[in-house]
């Protein structure tokens, strides 16, 4: 079986404490952003579900992400340089999500 981020993420479990995520003053161990994923898990994402992330390049873009995959869940990036055509399709995709 081949490997994706969530299988080599996984491996932290091993090393829970550990640093997963260091941005600036902001330090995550992996078991921080289990805690985070969980929260995705208890406002009704699972697995096949699509996450429309409207974020830049910050923390909570990675613990979303990282979230998603452990949920086996499908993020969907959208930059916030996404085009102004593209825009009303991508609202229209988080909409579709959030109504399962």
């Amino acid at each position: 079986m081949g490997k994706n981020l969530a299988s080599l993420w996984g491996a932290a479990a091993a090393v829970p404490d550990a640093p997963a995520l260091v941005h600036g003053a902001i330090r995550r161990s992996w078991r921080e952003l289990d805690t985070r994923a969980a929260g995705l898990r208890r406002l009704g994402l699972t697995r096949d579900s699509k996450l429309a992330l409207y974020l830049s390049n910050c923390p909570e873009y990675l613990e979303c992400t990282y979230g998603a995959f452990n949920l086996q869940a499908i993020p969907v990036k959208s930059i916030t340089a996404t085009s102004p055509a593209a825009r009303p399709a991508c609202r229209r995709l988080s909409r579709r999500t959030t109504r399962r």
